[in-house]
């Protein structure tokens, strides 16, 4: 090799491999945007874009073909903060083939208790407050509470009425005017639902209350008839039609 003569495939301006790779000007704000949506799923589970992956497959007003989930998700609370709580918490996921789906305070006793903490306030839900029936292609939404539920911002009627995805439903208080609970309808069809996955659960499945009677400890059931049994007088007297004159 002549003095002064690069060997070839020794010259880095010919074999770039060679170089280090320039960094990407972007990088810290990539890195940091794979914190962040590592730490969304750390705090919200799998469901946490729940709605993102609904609005995907589906424009507001619109039906899917195939109906998988009916998610009512709770958009506001006027006793607690909504955006702080997971999904799977103020979610109710109303699964196709378990229609009709009532809601109402006796149905899910637990879901309304996380959202509306105060009792007074709870108390405004009726045990069956509507009802959602799936009737292809089209959702249908009744109103079962002489109360005034809100439909869209206005008062819904008493008949069923076909309810699309992204629709609002809000229940108001005793003035018939103020609203403590919205929710947002997300229509899930059943391909979204197998790519993405069902929406999550919660851990203790929520209940409908059937009676007081039958949630109670059967020792406070049986207390009254043990308080009457120590009333009774005691007394010898024998009876009979031979004791009797």
């Amino acid at each position: 090799i002549p003095e002064g003569a690069v060997a070839p495939g020794t010259d880095p301006r010919s074999n770039p491999q060679q170089s280090p790779p320039p960094a990407h000007p972007n990088q810290p704000g990539r890195v940091r945007a794979f914190v962040d949506a590592m730490k969304e799923l750390w705090d919200h589970g799998l469901g946490g874009s729940t709605e993102g992956q609904a609005a995907a497959s589906l424009n507001a007003g619109q039906s899917p073909a195939d109906i998988a989930e009916v998610v009512l998700e709770c958009v506001y609370s006027s006793g607690t903060d909504v955006n702080s709580m997971p999904l799977k918490h103020k979610c109710l996921v109303l699964r196709a083939g378990e229609q009709p789906w009532t809601i109402g305070r006796q149905q899910q006793p637990m879901f309304f208790a996380r959202l509306v903490p105060d009792e007074t306030t709870r108390s405004v839900i009726s045990r069956n407050q509507m009802q959602l029936t799936w009737e292809e292609p089209t959702l249908k939404f009744k109103k079962l509470t002489p109360n005034v539920v809100l439909l869209n911002n206005q008062p819904a009627p008493a008949q069923d009425v076909p309810v699309g995805h992204g629709a609002q439903i809000g229940f108001v208080g005793r003035d018939n005017v103020t609203q403590f609970l919205a929710f947002s309808v997300l229509l899930r069809d059943a391909g979204t639902v197998s790519k993405a996955g069902p929406t999550p659960l919660p851990t203790k499945p929520d209940m409908p209350v059937v009676g007081q009677s039958q949630s109670m400890p059967q020792q406070q059931q049986q207390l009254p008839i043990q308080q009457h049994q120590r009333q009774l007088p005691v007394t010898n007297a024998a009876l009979g039609r031979s004791a009797m004159p």
